[in-house]
């Protein structure tokens, strides 16, 4: 592997719903940046909610939502399973879609629960401040740097060990996507990344592609 094949990666629509509320029932938001199973805890099926933060109903294979990790499709669910991304790397837990009058929107959808976090970013070379609240995690970032020395390589979307509240992508899985025509996600070159989520920054998405 090298440094240009891992993405920083998100769920991103300009037509679509976003989920900012935990589900009605079972783990809260910052459980799925723990990396460790959520089987005891997680219901039968799960049900979210789309915000009123907009009208929007178009269901992506990605949903953007706030909840510290991916709402996928049942087609993304089988590309993932297929690069072998199997219950020791994440958990896939079914939900149920509601949209803005909690009628059902979609039952084809899973909460994905990575357990597989990667000592992916350079702490020596990377530029960044460490989160108040716990020192082994990187708040802001500046410039990131990349080292690929302890990462799986079987490991193919995961949270940066340090930096829980993203998820970087490798270059083979964000290929599969696109191949299958998989849509609702913004991926970014990690390596040099300067932090900001910019989905529509071309003039700097072309300068970090070079």
């Amino acid at each position: 592997m090298k440094k240009t094949d891992y993405y920083i990666f998100l769920a991103d629509s300009s037509d679509g719903p976003i989920i900012k509320d935990d589900l009605e029932e079972g783990p809260q938001d910052w459980e799925f940046l723990e990396n460790e199973s959520l089987l005891d805890e997680f219901p039968e099926v799960g049900v979210l909610h789309f915000s009123n933060e907009n009208e929007y109903s178009k269901l992506y294979d990605f949903i953007e939502n706030r909840l510290g990790t991916q709402i996928v499709s049942t087609k993304v669910k089988e590309i993932m399973l297929d690069h072998g991304l199997d219950s020791s790397q994440v958990e896939y837990f079914p939900v149920t879609i509601k949209d803005q009058n909690s009628d059902v929107a979609s039952n084809d959808y899973f909460m994905l629960n990575y357990i597989n976090a990667q000592p992916i970013i350079d702490m020596t070379k990377s530029e960044y401040e460490l989160s108040s609240f716990d020192d082994s995690q990187i708040s802001v970032i500046s410039k990131t740097e990349l080292d690929l020395t302890d990462v799986d390589p079987k490991a193919k979307i995961f949270h940066p060990l340090t930096y829980k509240n993203i998820t970087v992508i490798e270059s083979s899985l964000l290929n599969a996507f696109q191949e299958a025509g998989v849509t609702g996600f913004w991926m970014i070159p990690a390596q040099g990344w300067n932090g900001m989520i910019l989905p529509h920054d071309k003039a700097y998405m072309k300068e970090l592609m070079l």
